[in-house]
């Protein structure tokens, strides 16, 4: 079903690239992404957390709604995650936690001038994939554990808000900064949970990060 929904969007995107929009292009770039939530912070009482460096790839559309604002959907490949780290008294461990998504903002764009813009808008995310790795070491031994996050133990649609600027820099580019953060958390009961052993206590963790990415514009070449 998931992979339906994606096909029927990306084929959606290309239908409407077509038909309707003014512009359009593909985009890429470098995330740095942290979480936040009460169980975030819980665990930074204990460990320091580090940006995360993951990227996005993908394509976007622009549809005018006069001269100075426009519409842009975007479908993108994002990956990001989150990385803590510390050590005391011998003990040190870190945990780097990875996961990949089709992340969908929609955007209000307002032209301040012919090469510089502003944005906002709500953004969706699908989740696709994941891993978790766990690494902790004291008096010389050492632990690796490696574990995937399974589809049933993430939301599978999350949701958020992104803003942000880009500025013209050269015919046809932009460069664009933007910061996301997640409203829901990506916690969600597992469909295997046994009540037996009582009600699930669901975690509060969201996705949060700062976005570099170049914009080419495909229409304007």
């Amino acid at each position: 079903m998931k992979k339906l929904l994606i096909l029927l969007i990306s084929l959606s995107f290309v239908s409407l690239t077509s038909l309707t929009a003014q512009e359009f292009g593909i985009k890429g770039g470098v995330n740095l992404g942290k979480w936040t939530g009460d169980d975030i912070k819980e665990i930074a009482d204990e460990l320091d957390e580090k940006f995360d460096i993951g990227y996005s790839a993908g394509a976007f559309v622009s549809f005018p709604l006069g001269e100075m604002f426009s519409v842009r959907p975007e479908v993108l490949y994002t990956n990001n995650g989150a990385q803590f780290e510390g050590s005391e008294d011998g003990f040190a461990a870190k945990m780097a936690i990875k996961m990949n998504w089709i992340n969908i903002p929609v955007l209000a764009v307002y032209n301040l001038t012919p090469n510089i813009k502003v944005f906002g808008g709500p953004y969706f995310d699908i989740f696709l994939s994941g891993a978790i790795d766990v690494e902790m070491s004291y008096l010389g031994v050492s632990i690796d554990e490696k574990e995937d996050i399974e589809k049933d133990e993430i939301t599978s649609l999350a949701y958020g808000a992104v803003a942000g600027a880009a500025v013209g820099v050269g015919k046809g580019m932009e460069l664009e900064l933007r910061y996301s953060k997640g409203i829901n958390t990506l916690d969600r009961k597992p469909d295997d949970w046994d009540d037996s052993f009582g009600d699930y206590d669901e975690a509060d963790f969201k996705p949060s990060m700062i976005q570099i990415l170049l914009n080419f514009n495909l229409s304007k070449n």
